[in-house]
């Protein structure tokens, strides 16, 4: 009921708090929004500029007398804190277009074609120009022949880690073999048409052990290549302009690589899913979205569940599948996908890359036991969330245990993201020294046959998030 400063270690971005004692809302706070700028969890609420609510400091942070949540009355509070980097930075549309892109060479002055014009729209330029096949094939934007000819495109690129062709698969009948080759050997059977992927259809596969990449070779008129990516960037020509540019629209962004944290804002577009930069140079796997003006729910996304689903934080939901959240688009180490409810709104996202020996995200089916599950994090957690994405409805809330109001086990005292209650006393986990074990039989995070998905950050991290 007075104010009081918080000391911590580090300077915090990122502040969500809670009254232990008290009904009140959860609050979180960062500072690309900044002092004051608090959304509560447990509501669709727009985010507002609380007057004297909360400040950041370089140490740490203050919750003056008026802040009417985790700083009111009397009674235990609680405070989790990340650090998300030195300095908040712009990233533009097409501002990480060389992350995404490799243009290090004219690809397309490099090999042999037969059968048809290498001038026309099967040409190796059509190849390089970072345009994706799609639709109607035979029409433009690949490398083959609509009348049988060949083509064998020839460069040698050394350590190569990762090589993903994007490539038509035409229906059985067609799917002869000998018409796709890499490095001479032939590829359709053994790293194709065995992932059991459909016919008549698109398809980016990685194509396992190429080390070294040295020709491509295309033939048949039902086969068509339309994109090579190698170590994750797209071959695409010298002085050609990418199609789309990574990423597509603006953000601004404070990011912490090194702990896997960052914090990205943006104004969403008229219509249509975005590309937004999120600065981790790593793939994020859990991300937390919010829409700051009008009253748009807490979107969460996690590897788990795939990128064709999402959660909702200020409820206690199951899973939904729909492209408007992601688009079904998992993130890569540059963006994440917004999808089509990314409309004319202002948006924040909080987004956690995984940081061996610091933090990890999973899943676990649940057995419904006092002697559950077994959850290896790699580390002695020091905060763990968990959610239910079988069943929604009372029980099934968003659980969050941490090792600073429980000191030994069983770590029994949870607050829930989604509501304002109290604390409970629930006798639900032993926190061990390289993860978790379940002690709980309620549905919330040990229901039988039921998938559970959980965050969680270390106690004392093996590998230091500030790299020391």
């Amino acid at each position: 009921g007075v104010s009081q400063s918080i000391p911590l270690s580090f300077s915090p971005d990122l502040v969500w708090t809670k009254s232990r004692a008290g009904n009140y809302e959860p609050q979180i706070f960062d500072k690309v929004r900044g002092d004051d700028q608090e959304m509560s969890t447990n509501v669709a609420r727009a985010s507002r500029n609380l007057a004297g609510s909360f400040t950041f400091n370089d140490d740490g942070f203050t919750l003056p007398s008026s802040n009417n949540n985790a700083n009111y009355g009397t009674g235990a509070s609680v405070a989790w804190a990340w650090d998300g980097g030195e300095a908040t930075t712009s990233i533009a549309a097409g501002g990480l277009n060389s992350s995404a892109y490799d243009q290090s060479a004219t690809w397309s002055t490099s090999g042999t074609m037969s059968g048809f014009s290498t001038t026309g729209t099967y040409d190796f330029a059509h190849l390089f120009n970072g345009v994706l096949g799609k639709d109607t094939p035979g029409t433009a934007n690949q490398m083959t022949s609509p009348s049988g000819g060949s083509g064998t495109w020839t460069y040698t690129i050394n350590n190569v880690t990762e090589f993903k062709i994007r490539l038509y698969v035409p229906g059985s009948t067609h799917a002869t073999a000998n018409s796709i080759k890499i490095n001479g050997s032939d590829i359709v059977q053994a790293q194709i048409l065995d992932k059991g992927l459909s016919n008549d259809a698109w398809h980016t596969v990685t194509v396992p052990g190429i080390t070294t990449f040295t020709s491509l070779f295309v033939e048949d008129n039902y086969w068509y290549v339309s994109n090579i990516y190698i170590n994750g960037k797209e071959l695409v020509d010298s002085g050609v302009t990418p199609p789309t540019n990574v990423p597509s629209i603006a953000s601004t962004v404070r990011a912490n690589p090194s702990a896997g944290c960052s914090i990205a804002t943006w104004t969403g577009q008229s219509s249509g899913s975005a590309t937004v930069g999120h600065g981790l140079n790593a793939a994020p796997e859990f991300i937390i979205v919010k829409g700051r003006t009008g009253s748009v729910g807490w979107t969460v996304g996690h590897e788990s569940l795939g990128w064709t689903k999402r959660l909702k934080l200020n409820g206690t939901d199951a899973e939904s599948t729909s492209s408007n959240y992601w688009n079904d688009t998992a993130p890569t180490s540059s963006v994440f996908t917004s999808g089509a409810n990314n409309v004319s709104n202002t948006f924040v996202a909080y987004c956690f890359a995984p940081v061996e020996g610091y933090s990890a995200f999973g899943s676990y089916e649940g057995n419904g036991m006092a002697d559950g599950p077994f959850v290896y994090t790699g580390f002695q957690p020091r905060w763990i969330i968990i959610k239910n994405v079988d069943n929604s409805g009372t029980g099934y809330d968003w659980f969050i245990f941490d090792t600073a109001r429980d000191t030994y086990n069983v770590a029994d005292l949870s607050l829930s993201a989604n509501a304002s209650t109290a604390e409970v006393d629930s006798d639900s986990l032993d926190i061990l020294s390289n993860g978790f074990k379940l002690r709980a039989t309620t549905n919330g995070i040990n229901l039988n046959l039921h998938t559970h998905v959980w965050g969680a950050f270390a106690e004392n991290p093996f590998k230091s998030a500030r790299g020391r």
